[in-house]
């Protein structure tokens, strides 16, 4: 089968959804792509009079909660599945540098929900399987969030520590 993408995308409000119809027109083509959009600043996001009041919708919330999955019609598993972040650092929640070692920050943020379900980060000496941008500008007038995660069609592979010796010596262990 396939390899499965998810795309979500979390956003103020719907106008500024970059790249909407492309996403929604690749979704269509191609079934192993789900796209995903929530929002934090529209009507029903903030009247709970509405009939369609929803509150509003955070990535984090949004993975813990299990809907992600359920509406992507996937069942996410640490060994076979990578998450890529980009987005406003309170949203990616990496841990912050303290003279004590690495602090999630409070609230926590997907770093920290994918690793309550178990997803290495690369704190540890196993290979992280959440990656993220370090890079950050704020536009406040087009301030979006975005997750992506992907399950490889392979297994992930590392080099031995003799690979990083030289070049005659490349070898690939599973």
């Amino acid at each position: 089968p396939p390899e499965k993408s998810v795309l979500a995308t979390c956003i103020r409000r719907r106008r500024a959804l970059g790249y909407l119809e492309t996403y929604r027109e690749l979704a269509r083509r191609y079934p192993q792509v789900n796209y995903s959009t929530l929002t934090t600043r529209e009507p029903e996001n903030l009247d709970s009079a509405l009939p369609n009041y929803l509150g509003k919708r955070y990535l984090q919330q949004y993975f813990l909660s299990g809907a992600l999955e359920e509406d992507a019609g996937i069942k996410l598993n640490p060994e076979n599945w990578h998450v890529y972040l980009c987005g406003n650092p309170a949203m990616i929640g990496a841990p912050q540098r303290t003279p004590s070692g690495p602090a999630p920050p409070s609230p926590g943020g997907m770093v920290h929900a994918l690793k309550q379900r178990g997803f290495p980060t690369g704190q540890s000496d196993e290979p992280s399987r959440v990656h993220f941008e370090k890079y950050w500008k704020q536009h406040r007038h087009n301030l979006s969030i975005q997750v992506l995660i992907r399950k490889p069609a392979a297994p992930t592979r590392r080099l031995s520590s003799r690979a990083a010796r030289g070049p005659a010596s490349r070898r690939l262990q599973t």
